[in-house]
């Protein structure tokens, strides 16, 4: 019976290499060039064409809550110097062009909407690309004095959000229903300047000031309760440049005197910087309501890159007191310390948390960032130092009470078992070979990790950086139980028992899978670390030169540095630096 049901296995395994394989044949669209990942959750995006040729450089400006992104790139050569937009949706790329000119996608809603603008830079339209493949030309309904105009941002129900110049050379935003062709432009109260970027489904509209002299200011929020600044407590100038249902703000900002390139993600009043190392600039551009962000940032004054940022829950344990620890993810799963939970000083970064072994643990409530059906790839990590090696079924993550299924990693004598309930015949899961840190004591911090990626058909469980155990035959996708009992997500016990005698420090989840690369990155990229003094030679800003060389000076140190063709540039800065080619 046993050598039935493996033999079954390998032949459904082989059936469904040969299906993969002959999908793989069938789709005729463009795949993602695989590219460095500078931060765990990190993914560099970089178009190629179906001739493997790729892009001189990529920028990435906005998602939609399928995690569809959309964007343009340039091939910088003899023979296409231009613009062209792209989509990527399910790994695959789209080349979007309008009418033999530089084309540009900067906003996608969850109908697969899209919006930009083609044209020259100086005399830029913006249009609205549907679902059903139709180019729709929209400032036929702005007013004349609307020169040039830029698309950025979209709702669900077609309100458009953008900027346009007027013919005296202001910058303005506007607020575009296509339904009824209203058009509403968007000033900041007394300020000569003014450009919008974002939209959520609200109607909150994110954007940013410049002074008479165009140079940035500070971003701003426009919701219901009217205008309000966005600013980096300690920066001279920001930008807001997206914004997702829950509220959640992506933009940039610098710091007085300090020619470095910074965004940040902000919820409520906190402010959490997005950085990506060896970048000499950094832009974020948008994020969807499961917390991804998306944006570009630069290796070179000439080459540009898209990234995708992917974490759903990221615990740093930094607070050193209180009830709650913050997700710096900015998905807002914040978790709270139940039973025989304490701070520590000790911990792999800082401070960390201690777990009694006999009611400590921490709650994430049930929510949708985390709790997602449906996805091939998903990762949680996390540093563990064991305190007490007695005890067996001790877990260290999990979802809801005992049984749990849908997610877990447990101590069993001196194993790891571990588990990813998907909707396949085989879910992921396994136990590792004895690990000598399990049975015995040794006072030091130990990194392990779970990774699924049923695409690939397998689940991997790291120690230290290592794989210690894989399982290879894992199909379906992940499905998450609800009810009484098995809504939230907990950390150092499950709900009511099995309890671990541990410190535990940087908790982290992704929906997607990491590879061995990523897994050490994650091992050496502490929560919370990226901080103003960590990011070094990166430049910020808008340029207003029309050279291909630019320049930072100190007597304009509010300028933002990017790389344009035209003064023009400042009606697309944020959502994503314009190398030239």
């Amino acid at each position: 019976m046993i050598m039935k049901e493996i033999v079954g296995k390998i032949l459904a395994f082989c059936v469904l290499v040969v299906v993969l394989v002959a999908i793989s044949f069938i789709m005729a669209d463009f795949r993602v060039l695989g590219g460095a990942n500078y931060e765990p959750g990190f993914e560099q995006i970089d178009f190629r064409n179906n001739k493997g040729e790729t892009a001189k450089s990529t920028v990435v400006t906005g998602i939609n809550n399928s995690s569809t992104i959309v964007g343009y790139f340039t091939f910088g050569k003899v023979g296409d110097e231009g613009y062209h937009g792209f989509i990527r949706e399910n790994g695959l790329f789209r080349q979007i062009d309008f009418g033999g000119t530089d084309t540009f996608l900067f906003g996608i809603n969850d109908a697969g909407t899209m919006v930009g603008s083609y044209g020259p830079v100086t005399a830029s339209h913006s249009f609205l690309l549907d679902n059903r493949g139709n180019f729709i030309q929209i400032d036929k309904d702005f007013p004349t004095a609307a020169i040039s105009n830029i698309a950025y941002g979209i709702t669900e129900d077609n309100r458009i959000v953008g900027s346009y110049i007027d013919n005296a050379g202001g910058f303005h935003g506007f607020l575009y229903i296509l339904e009824n062709g209203q058009f509403m432009p968007i000033d900041y109260p007394d300020e000569p300047n003014t450009l919008a970027f974002g939209i959520n489904e609200s109607g909150a509209i994110v954007g940013e000031v410049l002074d008479q002299n165009k140079v940035l200011l500070y971003g701003f929020l426009k919701d219901a309760s009217g205008f309000s600044k966005k600013e980096y407590s300690e920066a001279d100038r920001s930008s807001a440049t997206g914004i997702n249902d829950r509220g959640v703000i992506v933009g940039e900002y610098g710091l007085p005197g300090v020619p470095v390139a910074m965004s940040f993600l902000n919820q409520n009043s906190d402010y959490t910087p997005i950085v990506i190392p060896n970048a000499i600039a950094v832009h974020a551009a948008g994020i969807n309501n499961l917390g991804q962000r998306v944006g570009s940032f630069n290796e070179s004054n000439e080459v540009a890159h898209g990234f995708y940022i992917t974490p759903v829950i990221a615990l740093g344990f930094n607070e050193g007191s209180g009830t709650t620890t913050a997700d710096a993810s900015g998905n807002g799963n914040t978790g709270t310390l139940e039973g025989g939970v304490t701070w520590t000083t000790v911990g792999k970064y800082g401070n960390a948390l201690s777990f009694d072994g006999s009611s400590g643990a921490v709650r994430i409530p049930d929510s949708p960032s985390w709790k997602i059906d449906g996805l091939t790839g998903y990762t949680v990590s996390m540093w563990i130092k064991l305190k007490d090696a007695n005890g067996d079924y001790l877990a260290v993550l999990g979802k809801g009470e005992w049984p749990t299924e849908d997610i877990f990693i447990y101590k069993y004598i001196d194993q790891w078992h571990f588990g990813i309930r998907t909707t396949g015949i085989w879910s992921c899961g396994g136990m590792t070979s004895a690990i000598p840190y399990l049975s015995t004591v040794d006072n030091t911090y130990h990194h392990i990790a779970l990774s699924m990626d049923a695409a690939e058909g397998q689940c991997k469980f790291y120690s230290d950086g290592q794989v210690v155990a894989t399982d290879e035959f894992v199909n379906g996708t992940t499905v998450f139980a609800t009810g009484p009992g098995l809504n939230n997500l907990f950390i150092g016990g499950l709900d009511g028992g099995h309890y671990i005698n541990a410190d535990i420090d940087d908790l982290r989840v992704y929906p997607k899978s990491l590879t061995e690369k990523e897994i050490k990155i994650d091992m050496n990229t502490p929560i919370g670390s990226g901080s103003g003094d960590t990011i070094t030679n990166v430049f910020t800003g808008r340029s207003k030169t029309t050279g291909a060389t630019a320049s930072w000076t100190k007597n304009k140190n509010s300028e933002m540095m990017t790389w344009w063709r035209t003064p023009f540039s400042l009606l697309r800065p944020s959502p994503g630096v314009r190398p030239l080619p």
